[in-house]
């Protein structure tokens, strides 16, 4: 690009230029060469008359050889020739008189028959090779590439038979076709194979005559010269094959000489010197040649680079020395401008290599960058800043600033911001000016402009710097997003709630105004995310936020804060009414039915309010109240609202302090049983006792179930509690069973226990252990767990089973039983709950539904135990209804284990108690 031809630092630069620091030492320079070039001129003419002549005489000497050898050469291939053509008339007749034999008979000749026509072959030519020491070798060939006859090391075909034939079949008719050389490997050196046709009298070929010459035999002009030491030798055929060197190279024999097209056309024929550039051997020098154009063989003798300036040398030394006394002269005249010169040129080298260092980084950086001098005109740009801004092309330096100012106001939302930036920059004289600009294409640019200034103190320009911040503010926004929302609903998360709560809470404070927390949890999803899986659980959260959003005003705010639970904050409530309508109205967008991937789905919500502010609440108290009034609904049966009362945070300590002291009380024996007797009506006899469990507070006394279960379950200390209570009905069972063998101890399973992998394991320890019988145990558990539908509820009640013990339902009848679960489990007993029995004399509904209860089990091939029998009448009319066992205070009221054992033990006792039933 033009613009940087403009110095990166050229900014009112008072620095004398490259011309003006040159000067003085380039007249010095000029000075210098001017009497260099006159010395040199003078001793060049002596030196180049000299030179010449001794390479004439040098060259002649090389000619000369290398014409004595072509001649050599010649003479050799002459008398090869003659002899491979006296060679081929002698064997023609008997090459045509065996392939006549061998058409004749079809399959080959006969051993003896071919034996004789090798032996007439030979003798013919083994009379043609005496007295010729050039020759090495000789060998007859068929057609068929059968060596028929030939001198030691050459009866064996070559490995590359097919290549070799291939060029022995362009042999020449008449003349001798010269192979690139051999290495015989059994007589050992480089040959050079000459072949000839062998041709019938109907001009048919029959074979062909392979004479090879010894190479040093090509070369033995150059061997015995007075010059063997120094040149070297090269015989090449036209095509640049090279056929003999001397020194013998074998890594070059019978490869194609470098450039030989252009080598052969500048022969041209005939004899010379000086002929390539580039010699055929990598240690000629100059060279001499000579060409034979009867057998299309050129013969190169070249010297080494050094032998013609060797010689003159040793004659020139006196001159040398002149010559290099007066250049040396020449150079120390001008020594001291050279190094003025070199130090000047270096400090220029070193401000260009910086500036163009600094240049690169400008290029290469992130940021756009232009400098613009007092004077408004741009000096430097680099190209990140038509990057940023579009205009590759558009700028150039020298231009006012103003252009590249326009030409940016064109694409800003605000074009006025840039105008403005420029006019508070105009008195800018120390620090940085930042801003960012917002573009029309939804890019942001942060713009800095700083001034730049002199050792003075006065302005001498300023830099104008822009960088594209766009994407490092978008992923800004976007990790402020995903810390502040829910990536699934994209409400606010709990995070933000909190916040924005906490300011809800402060402007309530100081508007005198009143708030409403609603904290909602979606009835029944967990259901439905367990069963049709979390994709489905997650585009129904999807449509109950939107329903959420769409029941609140504009001021109102919706959160999530994980799960299935959300919140709604309501600023400016009046009165509980408008919490009370929005709960309503919550409720309501909740129950409506949910369509998701082709299901349809139903859900409800409770919804726990609480109003604010308050003087000692703060956000963790809000939510704790909401939280604890959500709950509230939830425990009076759900797809309700209920408003927090103080009684709510008096409940919550005491489950709290309940939660603590159990805690404490694990492992301490204060959890022990209570049994109470189980009669069979039928016969009036104690059949078992139910085992239950009593909690021995150390302050607040005996405690109920009912005070301390719900904790214990919520925390999930329930399962350590039914371990350790299982155990100890263990231990108490061996008592019981010594004072009435046939006696069974039905105890009571919570659900998550009943679910629990160690309720197993705990049985198939006492199973081990052998000492307590675990048929005697009867396990009770609640009808729901029935209503759960998970296979692992199944499984787990075969493994009940399994170990020997036996199942009941306890409370059967207050849930949602059908016989279509009581046909699919193993139940062996139905617990009548005891608000039917306490209603069932003067309740028609009750005694129908105890009626139908013990016709239900009976059905099943189950047996009935009935809860909470108070009087006469009550057992009288289980018994007339055939209930197998009851239980309650007309018996018995819960005795420990001491007492028990006496109960047990006391059959006078029981009998009267059960005399009524007897006399039935």
């Amino acid at each position: 690009m033009s613009s940087f031809a403009s110095p990166l630092l050229d900014l009112r630069s008072t620095t004398p230029t490259d011309h003006a620091l040159m000067r003085p030492g380039v007249r010095a320079l000029a000075l210098g060469v001017g009497v260099w070039l006159l010395v040199a001129l003078v001793l060049a003419g002596l030196f180049w008359q000299s030179y010449r002549l001794d390479e004439d005489q040098a060259m002649s000497h090389l000619a000369e050889l290398a014409h004595r050898q072509q001649i050599r050469n010649d003479v050799i291939l002459h008398a090869t020739q003659g002899l491979t053509v006296s060679l081929a008339g002698s064997l023609a007749p008997i090459l045509q008189e065996r392939r006549l034999a061998r058409q004749i008979l079809g399959t080959g000749l006969p051993p003896s028959a071919e034996a004789a026509f090798v032996r007439r072959a030979w003798e013919r030519s083994t009379e043609l090779l005496a007295g010729r020491p050039s020759l090495a070798g000789l060998s007859v060939i068929t057609t068929e590439g059968e060596v028929l006859a030939g001198t030691q090391g050459m009866l064996m075909p070559p490995r590359d038979a097919g290549d070799r034939m291939a060029l022995l079949e362009e042999a020449p008719a008449q003349g001798v076709d010269l192979l690139p050389p051999v290495h015989d490997p059994l007589l050992g050196g480089w040959q050079l194979p000459l072949v000839r046709r062998i041709l019938a009298g109907d001009g048919s070929l029959l074979g062909f005559i392979e004479a090879r010459i010894w190479l040093p035999a090509l070369t033995s002009a150059i061997a015995e010269s007075d010059l063997r030491r120094i040149v070297t030798a090269t015989m090449l055929r036209d095509d640049g094959v090279i056929l003999a060197t001397y020194p013998a190279d074998a890594e070059v024999l019978g490869r194609t000489a470098r450039d030989f097209a252009d080598t052969h056309w500048r022969v041209g024929g005939g004899a010379g010197r000086d002929l390539p550039d580039r010699p055929v051997l990598p240690a000629d020098g100059s060279l001499a040649y000579d060409l034979s154009s009867a057998f299309r063989t050129l013969i190169l003798v070249g010297a080494p680079p050094g032998w013609v300036t060797a010689t003159w040398l040793g004659r020139m030394w006196p001159y040398l020395a002149l010559s290099a006394a007066v250049l040396l002269t020449a150079l120390l005249a001008i020594a001291a401008a050279a190094r003025q010169i070199g130090r000047r040129a270096q400090a220029m080298a070193r401000m260009r290599f910086q500036n163009m260092l600094l240049a690169a980084q400008q290029d290469s950086s992130l940021q756009g960058v232009a400098i613009v001098d007092d004077e408004g005109n741009l000096r430097y740009f680099n190209r990140q800043i038509e990057n940023v801004w579009r205009l590759h092309g558009l700028l150039t330096a020298g231009q006012r600033i103003e252009t590249m100012l326009d030409r940016i106001a064109a694409m800003l939302a605000e074009p006025c911001e840039i105008r403005r930036l420029a006019e508070e920059c105009e008195t800018l004289t120390a620090g940085t000016r930042r801003e960012v600009l917002h573009l029309r294409d939804a890019r942001r640019v942060e713009c800095t402009v700083k001034a730049l200034v002199d050792a003075r103190g006065a302005v001498t320009g300023r830099i104008w710097s822009f960088l594209d911040v766009s994407a490092e503010l978008r992923a800004e926004e976007a990790i402020r997003w995903r810390s502040d929302y829910d990536p699934l609903t994209h409400l606010p998360n709990r995070s933000l709630f909190k916040r924005r709560l906490s300011e809800m809470m402060i402007a309530a404070r100081e508007e005198g105004e009143s708030g409403a927390l609603l904290y909602i949890d979606l009835d029944g999803f967990k259901w439905i995310n367990d069963t049709r899986g979390h994709a489905i659980g997650d585009q129904l959260l999807i449509q109950v936020s939107d329903r959420l959003s769409a029941c609140v005003r504009s001021r109102d705010g919706v959160a999530r804060l994980g799960g299935d639970e959300f919140v709604v904050m309501l600023p400016r409530v009046s009165s509980e009414i408008d919490a009370r309508n929005m709960a309503r109205r919550i409720l309501t967008a909740v129950a409506e039915p949910y369509s998701v991937d082709h299901h349809l789905c139903h859900l409800s919500a409770s919804i726990g309010i609480v109003l604010f502010p308050s003087e000692r609440d703060d956000v963790t108290a809000l939510l704790k109240k909401a939280d604890m009034s959500m709950y509230a609904a939830k425990a009076d049966g759900k797809n309700r609202y209920c408003f927090f009362t103080p009684e709510m945070d008096a409940a919550a300590a005491e489950r709290q302090r309940i939660e603590v002291d159990m805690r404490a009380a694990l492992g301490t024996g204060q959890f022990v049983f209570h049994y109470q007797p189980i009669v069979d009506l039928a016969r009036g006899e104690l059949a078992g006792f139910e085992a239950l469990l009593r909690w021995h507070h150390p302050t607040d006394g005996v405690l109920a179930p009912g005070r301390f279960v719900e904790v214990a379950e919520e925390t999930g200390l329930i399962n350590r509690i039914s371990a350790d209570a299982i155990l100890q009905a263990a231990r108490d069972l061996g008592p019981l069973l010594g004072a009435r063998p046939e006696l069974h101890l039905a105890v009571n399973l919570s659900v998550r226990q009943f679910q629990d992998e160690s309720l197993v394991e705990l049985l198939a320890s006492l199973r081990a252990q052998g000492e307590v019988p675990l048929d005697r145990f009867l396990f009770e558990i609640t009808e729901s767990l029935m209503m759960s539908g998970d296979t692992n509820t199944r499984r787990m009640f075969d493994l009940v089973r399994g170990s020997g013990a036996k199942i009941a339902v306890d409370d059967f009848g207050t849930g949602y039983s059908s016989l279509v679960y009581l046909q699919n489990f193993p139940v062996d007993y139905l617990k009548v709950d005891r608000s039917f029995v306490a209603n069932m004399l003067e309740n028609e509904e009750s005694r129908q539904l105890v009626s139908s209860i013990l016709s239900m089990a009976k059905s099943l091939r189950m047996e009935a135990i009935a809860e909470g029998v108070e009087n006469e009448a009550q057992m009288r009319h289980l018994q007339q209804q055939q209930c197998e066992f009851a239980q309650g205070y007309y018996f018995c009221r819960p005795l420990a284990l001491q007492d028990a054992l006496a109960f047990a033990e006391d059959r006078e006792a029981m009998a009267v108690t059960t005399a009524s039933l007897a006399a039935q």
